[in-house]
């Protein structure tokens, strides 16, 4: 799950940001982080990318989301703004 930043049902859950700082290896740029009894890794290159805005959104392990952008373009109405 993902939190926007003004929830406050998870507060002990990490911001993106810190879970992108606690998880990263900065040589690497790979995160990799336990899951379920697995060590999961993934590029985080697109995590990264995503405007500031989504640093601090809380997430939970195996969390996932899309962007207002991504959303806006899967309906047609091109990019925001």
């Amino acid at each position: 799950m993902v939190w926007e930043p003004e929830d406050d049902e998870r507060p002990t859950l990490p911001t993106l940001g810190e879970f992108l700082h606690q998880h990263m290896d900065e040589r690497t740029r790979l995160l990799t982080y336990p899951f379920d009894g697995y060590s999961l890794v993934m590029d985080a290159a697109p995590l990264l990318e995503l405007p500031a805005r989504y640093l601090a959104y809380r997430v939970s392990p195996g969390a996932s989301f899309v962007t207002d952008e991504a959303l806006e373009l899967s309906r047609g109405a091109g990019p925001p703004g």
